[in-house]
C-alpha cells in the first residue's frame, strides 16, 4: 500500500525556528498581564454590579474589543498595548467606584473588593508599567504549578479567541449575551489567589463547546446576510484603471467600499479571507468586483507593496502593515496603527480620493485561477455517501484536513500523503487538494466559520470515532481553539502540523498532546500508519 519515497523535511524552517528565539515580545507580554488583571478584575465587578441590576454594556463591549486584539498582540507596538492597558486600568477603576458606590445603598449587601496587586496608577509612565508587568507574572507563575499554569494559559487562549469571535458575529447583529457572560465567568475565575485545575478544566470546554457554537452561528448569518455560497472561479488577473484593495474580514465593509465606487472608475480587489465574497451572491451583481489580488489568502505585507491603488484594511483584520506605505493605507479597526489613516465616521471619501490620485494599474497582468465555494447539496450527498460507507464497513478511515497554511514543506507532505492513501480510506480536504476519487476537495479559502459549517453538515450523517482523523494545517492564533472545539466535539484523533515556538509554547504543546492526546505530524507514511493502530 505505501510508496517509500527519498526522505524529505516536512517541516518548514525560517529565520525565527532556526536561530530559537521566536517568542513574544517580554516587554509585550508583560504589558499583556497588565490588561489580563485589569480586565479580569473589571469582569469581577460588572459580575457585581449586573446582579444588583446595573448593566454597563458599552464598557463591556470595550473590554472584549481589548480581549479579543491580544490575538495579534505581536503586531502591536509597546506603546499601542500600553494605552490599551491605561484604558483598562481606566474602565476598572470606574467600575470599581461605581460598585463601591452601589452597594452603599444595599445596606443588608457585604461588598467584595479585589486587592490590585501592585501600585499602578493612571500617571504612570511605560516603562515603570511594564516592570509591574513583569512583576505580575512572576506571581503568577510563582503561586501555580506546571499543570495549573498550562491550563491558565489555555484558557487565556479560549477567552481572547471567544471573545474575537463574538465581535465576529456581532457584526450580524448585537453581542451575543450567552458568550459574553461565559467570557466575563472565565476572567472573574482568574481573580482567585488559588485555582483550582477542575474548575479550569470545567471552564475551558465551556468556552470551547459555544466557541463552536459562534463560528457556526458566524457561517450561518454569512450564508443568510450575504448568501448563498456556490462554485466559483475566483480571477486573479488585474486589469488596467484606479483601483481599491479591501482585506480583512468584514464582508460588510467591501460591499460599502463596491456600492460607493460603481460607475466611479474604481475597480475593487480582494484580499485576505475577503476572498470568499466572489462565491457568494449578494457580491455577484458588482461589476467593479474585479477579482482578488493576492500572493497568498492572508494579508501580505509583498501585497500591499505592490498593489498600485488605495488599501481599506477592514475591522477584524490582520493590520500587520509594517505602516510603511503612508497615504494609501485606511482602516476602521478598533485599533488604527501608526501610518494607517482612520476612516471616520463611516466617511470613505478619503479613500476614493486616495484611489483617484494614486496610479492605478497602467496595464492588466493575466494570472491564474482558483475555484472556490461549495454547493451544499452536493456535498451533503457526500456526506451521506461516506457515512453509508463507514458504517458498513467499505471504508476503513476517514481523514478530514484544515485550511491552507500556504508552506511548501506541507504542500510535500500533502503530495505524499495522497499518494499514500488506501483504497479504502477517504479524505475530506478544505486546503491541499488532489483528484483522486477517494478525496473530496471543499475549498472555503481560510474562512474558518465555514469549515465549522460544513463540518457540522458532516456530522448529521458521521459520528466522530477513532476512524475519523482530523489534520490541523495551521499555525496560527486560532489553531489551540481548533483544538479545544474538535475535543469538546469528542474527536479523538488530532493531529497538528508542526508550529513554531512563537505561535504555540512547547510546553502548551507538549501539554496538549498528554491531556488531549494531541500528535504532531511527522512522516506521511509514518502517521496514516499510525492511524491505522485505531481501526
Amino acid at each position: 500500500m505505501f510508496n517509500n519515497p527519498n526522505p524529505k523535511n516536512y517541516r518548514d524552517v525560517n529565520e525565527c525556528t532556526s536561530r530559537g528565539v521566536c517568542s513574544t515580545s517580554p516587554i509585550l507580554s508583560a504589558l499583556q498581564e497588565l490588561i489580563y488583571l485589569f480586565s479580569q478584575q473589571s469582569a469581577h465587578y460588572l459580575l457585581k454590579l449586573r446582579s444588583l441590576g446595573i448593566n454597563n454594556e458599552s464598557i463591556l463591549k470595550s473590554i472584549i474589543e481589548d480581549i479579543a486584539n491580544l490575538i495579534f498582540i505581536n503586531e502591536f507596538s509597546d506603546k499601542q498595548l500600553f494605552e490599551i492597558s491605561l484604558k483598562e486600568y481606566t474602565i476598572l477603576s470606574s467600575l470599581k467606584s461605581k460598585y463601591t458606590n452601589a452597594i452603599e445603598n444595599e445596606p443588608n449587601s457585604k461588598a467584595f473588593i479585589l486587592d490590585l496587586p501592585i501600585e499602578f496608577d493612571k500617571n504612570i509612565n511605560q516603562s515603570a508599567a511594564i516592570s509591574l508587568g513583569e512583576k505580575l507574572f512572576l506571581l503568577k507563575y510563582n503561586k501555580s504549578n506546571s499543570q495549573v499554569r498550562n491550563l491558565t494559559e489555555i484558557l487565556y487562549s479560549e477567552i481572547k479567541c471567544l471573545s474575537y469571535n463574538l465581535l465576529s458575529l456581532s457584526e450580524y447583529s448585537t453581542l451575543d449575551s450567552r458568550g459574553v457572560n461565559l467570557v466575563l465567568n472565565a476572567l472573574s475565575i482568574l481573580n482567585k489567589s488559588k485555582l483550582e485545575q477542575e474548575v479550569i478544566n470545567s471552564c475551558i470546554k465551556k468556552l470551547a463547546k459555544y466557541n463552536c457554537k459562534v463560528k457556526l452561528k458566524i457561517a450561518e448569518n454569512l450564508l443568510e446576510t450575504f448568501g448563498p455560497i456556490s462554485k466559483k472561479a475566483v480571477s486573479f488577473t488585474t486589469r488596467q484603471g484606479k483601483a481599491i484593495l479591501v482585506s480583512g474580514n468584514n464582508l460588510f465593509d467591501l460591499m460599502r467600499v463596491l456600492d460607493l465606487t460603481e460607475n466611479k472608475g474604481i475597480d475593487v480587489y480582494t484580499n485576505s479571507n475577503l476572498i470568499i465574497a466572489h462565491c457568494l451572491d449578494k457580491f455577484r451583481k458588482y461589476d467593479n468586483l474585479i477579482g482578488h489580488f493576492a500572493s497568498a489568502t492572508e494579508g501580505s505585507i509583498v501585497d500591499f507593496a505592490t498593489f498600485p491603488g488605495a488599501i481599506l484594511l477592514a475591522d477584524t483584520s490582520k493590520n500587520s502593515s509594517d505602516y510603511l506605505y503612508r497615504g494609501r493605507i485606511y482602516s476602521n479597526d478598533y485599533v488604527i496603527h501608526p501610518g494607517v489613516t482612520p476612516v471616520l465616521n463611516g466617511d470613505y471619501t478619503p479613500l476614493l480620493d486616495a484611489a483617484l490620485n494614486s496610479k492605478g494599474f497602467k496595464k492588466g497582468r493575466a494570472a491564474s485561477e482558483i475555484t472556490l465555494g461549495f454547493d451544499k447539496d452536493e456535498i451533503i450527498e457526500k456526506f451521506k455517501y461516506i457515512s453509508q460507507k463507514l458504517q458498513n464497513g467499505e471504508l476503513n478511515h476517514l481523514y478530514i484536513i484544515g485550511i491552507n497554511y500556504f508552506s511548501e514543506s506541507q504542500k510535500h507532505y500533502f503530495e505524499d500523503f495522497f499518494t499514500n492513501l488506501g483504497e479504502q480510506d477517504y479524505v475530506i480536504t478544505f486546503s491541499h487538494t488532489a483528484k483522486n476519487s477517494n478525496i473530496l476537495n471543499i475549498n472555503v479559502a481560510n474562512y474558518i466559520p465555514l469549515v465549522t459549517y460544513a463540518i457540522s453538515l458532516l456530522l448529521k450523517y458521521c459520528d466522530i470515532d477513532n476512524k475519523i482523523t482530523f489534520i490541523l494545517t495551521t499555525c496560527d492564533v486560532m489553531t489551540i481553539s481548533s483544538i479545544l472545539m474538535l475535543n469538546s466535539l469528542g474527536a479523538k484523533n488530532i493531529y497538528v502540523y508542526p508550529c513554531p515556538p512563537f505561535i504555540i509554547n512547547p510546553a502548551i504543546l507538549a501539554f496538549l498532546k498528554t491531556e488531549y492526546g494531541v500528535k504532531e505530524t511527522s512522516n506521511p507514511i509514518k502517521d496514516l500508519l499510525e492511524t491505522k493502530k485505531h481501526p
